[in-house]
């Protein structure tokens, strides 16, 4: 185990709990939310980390 701390975002609405998250130490390694809106602004504050986003019911995400 090399002691990094990860978490998954469920509910991750625009991204507000990722950046207290990423303050305190962890890395947010997957994410999710139903509305497509909040998507988009959650993608606007990490363009550049947007592949661990999954749009849509985290019950049919997980299978």
């Amino acid at each position: 185990m090399n002691g990094e701390k990860t978490v998954a975002e469920f509910f991750a609405g625009i991204g507000l709990m990722r950046m207290g998250l990423e303050q305190a130490g962890w890395n947010v390694v997957w994410a999710n939310d139903i509305d497509e809106d909040k998507m988009k602004m959650y993608q606007g504050h990490y363009a550049d980390d947007d592949a661990h986003f999954h749009l849509g019911d985290v019950h049919i995400a997980l299978g």
